[in-house]
């Protein structure tokens, strides 16, 4: 039997003072506590199934006082320290948010201003860091007593928001390609995508950033692409965007490494990807 880890994390940005699209973190911890739920079932419910849950520090009491002693969720406290640290893209942010300040990037994304995507490079490099989190942890795995999983899958913090978007049961393996990065489409993948700008002008929802899965060896590898697309993103192009936008690159760099699965929604997966009823 296959072992799986979800990850997840929150790092406070003050989303809930935000000028455009505000979120407050009651609402995403709204979100969260459905994986509470699910990794407080019995042992022969849960199998080997485990969540790690990296948690600004801020909020970690909250959480605490939430999760039982026998919850199979493993809380990680983090601050800016912890990301400087141990999260290589986000030691990117003064290069982010030096593009997002450059009149050249301002006229590009002018009528998408109101984006976070387009105005908070805090914002675009936390969505950036969520392979670097997970590789963080198959590094330090005994620093933070966690046993090593076949498989690990990222899941946002917020993801079940809507009712319709929380599974009934955990993922199962058997549907996922177990030698490839695991991701849902909204909409399907079109040549027309490799246009950067285009991508970046309308905003096209294709890949959902907000899940993706595989193996440690494989995800290691995503970890290395996503860094060098990151780099040119920045260094070449002089542009900023959105994780979707880069997952959307990393692909066309190596289509081989992924398994694209369509879905046709947003935040479907724990529900296509979770296992038949017996």
């Amino acid at each position: 039997m296959s072992s799986i880890t979800y990850v997840s994390a929150f790092y406070d940005l003050g989303r809930d003072k935000w000028k455009t699209f505000p979120r407050t973190f009651e609402e995403y911890l709204k979100g969260f506590r459905p994986f509470i739920e699910m990794f407080s079932q019995p042992p022969e419910e849960i199998g080997m199934y485990n969540m790690v849950l990296f948690i600004d520090s801020k909020h970690i009491e909250t959480l605490r006082k939430e999760i039982h002693p026998h919850t199979k969720i493993t809380l990680i406290p983090i601050d800016s320290q912890f990301l400087w640290d141990n999260l290589p893209m986000w030691r990117t942010l003064s290069i982010e948010k030096y593009i997002m300040e450059t009149q050249r990037f301002k006229n590009i994304v002018a009528h998408r201003s109101m984006c976070p995507e387009c105005y908070i490079p805090e914002y675009t490099l936390i969505n950036h860091c969520k392979i670097d989190y997970i590789c963080h942890l198959i590094d330090k795995c005994a620093l933070y007593k966690v046993s090593p999983s076949d498989y690990y899958c990222w899941v946002d913090f917020g993801y079940n928001m809507l009712p319709e978007r929380i599974p009934e049961r955990m993922l199962d393996p058997q549907k996922l390609d177990p030698n490839k990065v695991n991701y849902t489409l909204i909409n399907p993948i079109t040549q027309s995508d490799r246009d950067i700008l285009q991508t970046m002008s309308h905003a096209l929802e294709k890949v959902g950033g907000f899940f993706f899965c595989g193996s440690s060896y494989i995800l290691k590898q995503y970890q290395t692409l996503y860094h060098q697309v990151l780099t040119y993103y920045q260094n070449v192009l002089g542009l900023a965007d959105d994780d979707q936008a880069l997952v959307l690159a990393c692909f066309f760099h190596r289509p081989d490494m992924f398994a694209m699965h369509y879905t046709g929604k947003w935040h479907e997966a724990l529900v296509h990807f979770q296992k038949d009823v017996k």
